[in-house]
């Protein structure tokens, strides 16, 4: 029976769900003014809200890309935006728990949540973020995922990103 209403739940959720691509695919953050001295050294940032510099896949180091997966999912490379298995482990938890103490997202699911949905706790929502997750994979690589998500994530003092 749970099978079933999951499985409608899913179809509807995926009918009605559209992934607005550009947000993702196009990412393009604003990002910080630099003011340079006339022999090309940096003097300076301007920004208003956020200080932000955006750095390409082959600009970053390769440890905080293995640091992220490490930590993160450790399965990315193998998934197609879903982990089944996270997703029962930490449902298991839970329900032991009687509340949310483990989340079974992938990094793809969690840039979608943080980027295009919100940070309910509902299976609605959830749900959503799969079926996204799923086109996202369909249309972006590996790499480029984890490059918005490194662009993307909130380190404090007004600093976005890696």
């Amino acid at each position: 029976m749970f099978g079933v209403a999951l499985t409608a739940a899913f179809i509807y959720a995926y009918e009605e769900v559209s992934l607005d691509a550009d947000k993702l695919i196009n990412y393009k953050p604003e990002t910080s003014s630099i003011i340079y001295d006339r022999h090309g050294e940096t003097l300076a940032y301007v920004f208003q809200n956020q200080h932000r510099l955006y750095a390409r896949y082959d600009e970053l180091p390769g440890f905080i890309v293995e640091a992220l997966v490490a930590m993160e999912d450790t399965q990315f490379f193998e998934h197609n935006g879903v982990n089944p298995d996270a997703i029962l482990r930490a449902l298991i938890k839970d329900i032991q728990a009687g509340a949310f103490v483990e989340g079974g997202s992938t990094l793809t699911q969690q840039l979608i949540k943080n980027k295009i949905l919100s940070s309910e706790k509902k299976l609605a929502r959830k749900i959503k973020e799969a079926i996204l997750a799923y086109r996202l994979e369909q249309r972006l690589s590996k790499d480029e995922i984890l490059e918005i998500y490194l662009n993307q994530i909130y380190y404090g003092n007004l600093a976005y990103g890696v």
